[in-house]
């Protein structure tokens, strides 16, 4: 029994502050006004602060001589929600030179906060487990 309790112990001590780093890594973000470019070119792939974009949470404007002008998916700019990356056309309402900024929300996850999110049931799997095996062979 000293075993489980030592286990859930440590567990407590070394995974709670992991957990807590990896809340704070993950979930969606909102991104309002981000500057995308000051010198909009039509060749160009810009890359937006995230990726994994939600689906529609995109707002573009264009600075229109001090008022912002929203800009229309598909005719305006092209999204790849998944990489992050937006391209401008040659429109009415985008000019090469504009200025251009974004807000969207995206999920916020990466490779490595992934990966341990994923590990942290083996992690405390094998610290409880282990101690539970010991015993069992003392007693063997």
């Amino acid at each position: 029994m000293t075993g489980l309790v030592v286990a859930i112990t440590i567990g407590a001590v070394f995974f709670v502050p992991v957990v807590d780093v990896i809340d704070g890594s993950t979930g969606e973000v909102q991104v309002e006004n981000e500057t995308v470019t000051t010198n909009a070119s039509f060749s160009e792939t810009y890359e937006l602060s995230g990726d994994n974009l939600t689906a529609g949470s995109e707002t573009i404007e264009v600075d229109s001589g001090g008022s912002w002008t929203t800009l229309s998916a598909g005719t305006d700019y092209a999204l790849n929600e998944a990489e992050g990356t937006i391209q401008f056309s040659d429109t009415t309402d985008v000019s090469a030179g504009d200025e251009i900024r974004a807000s969207f929300s995206y999920q916020a996850t990466s490779g490595i906060v992934t990966s341990i999110a994923d590990l942290l049931p083996v992690f405390l799997g094998l610290l409880l487990l282990v101690p539970m095996a010991n015993k069992i062979q003392d007693e063997m």
